[in-house]
């Protein structure tokens, strides 16, 4: 009978989702030309959104009471289709558009990461800057080459990342977990 010869190290794949000490995530500094840029809001709230052409979002919401808050979404991560808000019984992005918000959520944690408000400044605005994000988030999705293990580790690293940065509170974060192993499961 003949052994079985040694597994190669590259056979392998390993993936470690919880540990005592976690790792520091911080992406990569955002870099390259504006794609699209959208302002909404005025006076005491106003959100800045801006796609960077490789194949980030900032997002930057500043209010009179409580200062500026920054941070970056991987569009890799980025589900390009806008969900119902709570309370809606519009689904389509027409209907959207015309009558209520549009929430995006990250692609499998399903958490809510950014929210358009449906005219302003105008609708056509945030129809351009809808479809330049549509755009964005595939070609950021095709870019990310890789095993099912990696896509799992990068996108609980990129929704480990939100939760530090507090866009994500630690129950969402818990939830988009389940999610996502569920979904590369």
């Amino acid at each position: 009978m003949q052994p079985f010869p040694a597994p190669l190290a590259t056979d392998f794949e390993h993936v470690c989702l919880t540990s005592d000490e976690p790792e520091e995530v911080v992406p990569p500094m955002p870099r390259g030309a504006t794609v699209a840029k959208l302002v909404q809001g005025g006076g005491r709230i106003e959100h800045s959104f801006a796609i960077i052409e490789r194949g980030y979002l900032g997002v930057r919401s500043t209010s009179g009471s409580s200062g500026a808050r920054e941070y970056w979404v991987n569009l890799a991560f980025l589900d390009p289709r806008p969900v119902r808000p709570a309370g809606s019984l519009l689904w389509s992005l027409a209907a959207l558009l015309a009558f209520g918000r549009l929430v995006f959520c990250t692609r499998h944690g399903r958490v809510p990461v950014l929210e358009l408000m449906r005219g302003e400044p105008d609708r056509e605005q945030v129809k351009g800057f809808v479809a330049a994000l549509e755009e964005a988030v595939h070609r950021a999705a095709a870019a990310r080459p890789g095993s099912n293990g990696r896509l799992l580790r990068d996108e609980m690293k990129e929704h480990r990342r939100l939760l530090g940065a507090g866009v994500l509170q630690p129950h969402e974060f818990e939830a988009a977990k389940a999610r996502i192993l569920r979904a590369h499961g």
